[in-house]
């Protein structure tokens, strides 16, 4: 195969062909670097193997180019499943199983999960940090779907994003803590 002829095909695919890589990147995927790992092996595989490729020698070449294919499609898909499976659990859980059951899509599911957002007081930085990542797929989850982020009031917006600001302001804490209180108590 003519060199440049193969440089401009290779690189004219790179965009489509590193696609799990870019999006685990963007969706800060919690193993992108794996992904982007397999990714570049997988695509400098193909390059060395694409080099050899000559129409006489196509027929050699299929069972490798569909399991590459197969790879770069399991790849793509667990990129793009990400993180968003996760569901806020109770502080001090570290039951893998129960962190990664779905997000709530019914109201009473949503309920539930914010009286156990809200029964969660941090001590340390990495409780924060946890409650942090909680709420904040919570509050992407349901911004995700229009339907569920028309539903929640205010009052749940700012506790979802405020986990930082109830670990250091004890008296803001408190405020927010009886009105989250309040509101999920009226939500019979």
């Amino acid at each position: 195969m003519n060199q440049t002829v193969f440089l401009m095909f290779f690189f004219a695919t790179a965009p489509v062909a590193l696609m799990p890589s870019v999006i685990s990147w963007l969706t800060r995927h919690r193993s992108r670097r794996p992904i982007v790992i397999a990714n570049l092996a997988l695509w400098v595989l193909i390059f060395f193997a694409a080099r050899s490729f000559t129409l006489g020698t196509s027929s050699k070449f299929q069972l490798p180019t569909l399991l590459a294919l197969i790879a770069w499609l399991v790849l793509l898909g667990y990129s793009i499943r990400g993180n968003s499976s996760k569901k806020p659990v109770a502080a001090g859980s570290n039951d893998r199983a129960s962190q990664t059951m779905n997000l709530p899509m019914a109201w009473d599911e949503i309920l539930e999960t914010l009286r156990e957002l809200a029964a969660i007081r941090p001590v340390d930085v990495s409780e924060l940090r946890d409650l942090q990542q909680r709420c904040g797929a919570l509050s992407r989850h349901l911004g995700a779907h229009s339907e569920l982020a028309n539903q929640v009031p205010e009052l749940v917006w700012h506790f979802l994003a405020d986990a930082d600001i109830r670990f250091k302001d004890q008296v803001y804490a408190q405020m927010q803590w009886a009105q989250m209180d309040a509101f999920l108590a009226s939500q019979h």
